[in-house]
């Protein structure tokens, strides 16, 4: 067992160099549950970590004791994947969203179902009011929906975006809600007022679809992270943009992206298409700057828990770390081998949880890695022999680490759903 410590070292300017506490023991691991028959495809601790929630593709939502491993309720119902699981804050309701076009909303302490919420078409995410009074879905109909927990019907339906709603969060008082959308040039992020359902500001800039939103703690900040790899930082007292954060140089963006910022995409398409037909030299390089932009696409982004620092999980296998307040680059953490998909700041914010998003065990990335922020350097990586992890979570003392995925799993195909808990006590 390796163990490392604490390093004081002067150099010619006066330099300190500091490594992890000698009391900062690897991490083991303390369960592993064999617990569905297919993907674990999310997890979630309830507030007060007495619990976890797992969600799989095997249609089933389970609840397991997290000091025993015991299970406690399996929740059925749902006529397809179930993709996504989440606690209210006060830790007694639970919703699962599927590919069913539905959320469920149950009870945490008995399993029975409360509420069906009932959709036109997919829902693409979903997330509780910081009260669990409220819970915001976002679909492919092109709107959000705010619904009471408490009777299941809709309170106000947020229309606006031009494409589907595919990310969304609330501010930590919970009265604002920002959402993303798919559309590729205009006003695809918004910002709503959740006691009205009235429109608070459109946030124009991205040039490409938004994949992510988050909210910072205080709600004073709206991150959102687009297809070409670029991430924003919004004010969201005003909408004014804060700052642009994007690990590329600015000539990256090819010319032709930027001489079709605003024409409707018609146009452009059959332009561009029309050159590309006849110019051999000007297709390839079209061809080469997209697939260069491509590969910044932001997949992950997530606030450390005192909203300083924003991380961001990328298509390149990389992680940035930037400084909210400044717009600075602090660090970029390389090291996975596939796109980074799952990022978790530890309760503490000193550690940074990574994996890519495995359904498969065809070229992927079987490891997650734990990443010490104040650093910039990797503390561990978490593999264990034939489990393939897909989703990770916390636990709120920051004392566990759990990790959804499957075992074994034969290319796409998994019969053996697996959860493993690893201990980070030290």
């Amino acid at each position: 067992m390796r163990h490392l410590c604490i390093i004081a070292m002067a150099c010619f300017v006066g330099c300190v160099y500091l490594l992890l506490p000698a009391h900062a023991s690897e991490p083991r691991v303390a369960q592993q549950l064999e617990a569905h028959a297919n993907w674990v495809r999310d997890v979630a601790y309830s507030p007060d970590g007495r619990v976890f929630a797992t969600a799989s593709s095997d249609k089933t939502v389970k609840v397991w004791d997290a000091a025993t491993g015991r299970l406690r309720h399996t929740l059925t119902g749902h006529a397809d994947w179930v993709e996504s699981v989440a606690f209210s804050s006060d830790g007694r309701l639970i919703a699962s969203k599927a590919a069913d076009k539905t959320v469920r909303i149950w009870d945490a302490a008995d399993g029975t179902l409360r509420h069906t919420l009932k959709h036109d078409r997919q829902v693409l995410s979903v997330a509780f009011a910081p009260d669990g009074k409220l819970i915001a879905t976002g679909t492919g109909s092109n709107e959000a929906i705010l619904w009471d927990t408490a009777t299941g019907q809709r309170r106000h339906i947020l229309k606006g975006h031009k494409h589907n709603v595919t990310s969304l969060a609330f501010s930590g008082d919970g009265r604002s809600l920002a959402t993303g959308s798919y559309e590729e040039f205009g006003n695809n992020v918004k910002l709503w007022d959740v006691a009205t359902g009235q429109l608070r500001h459109s946030f124009a800039g991205h040039d490409h679809r938004v994949y992510q939103v988050a909210v910072s703690p205080d709600g004073r900040s709206v991150a959102s992270g687009d297809a070409y790899g670029v991430v924003k930082l919004w004010r969201a007292a005003d909408g004014k943009l804060s700052h642009k954060l994007q690990a590329f140089d600015d000539s990256l963006l090819s010319q032709f992206h930027k001489m079709t910022k605003g024409v409707p995409r018609f146009i452009w398409r059959s332009e561009l298409f029309r050159r590309m037909e006849t110019d051999p030299e000007f297709r390839k390089k079209v061809q080469d700057e997209a697939q260069t932009l491509v590969e910044y696409t932001v997949h992950a982004l997530t606030f450390s828990p005192d909203g300083k620092l924003l991380a961001v999980g990328h298509q390149d296998r990389t992680i940035t770390v930037w400084d909210s307040t400044t717009g600075k680059l602090n660090t970029t953490l390389k090291g996975h081998t596939e796109p980074v998909k799952r990022l978790a700041f530890s309760p503490d914010g000193r550690l940074i949880a990574s994996s890519h998003r495995n359904q498969s065990n065809i070229r992927t990335d079987p490891t997650v890695k734990l990443w010490h922020v104040p650093s910039g350097r990797l503390w561990h990586t978490l593999k264990s022999d034939d489990f393939w992890p897909a989703s990770i979570a916390f636990a709120p003392s920051g004392k566990r680490l759990v990790l959804g995925g499957c075992y074994k799993p034969n290319g796409y195909r998994c019969d053996r759903g697996a959860v493993l808990v690893w201990d980070m006590a030290n």
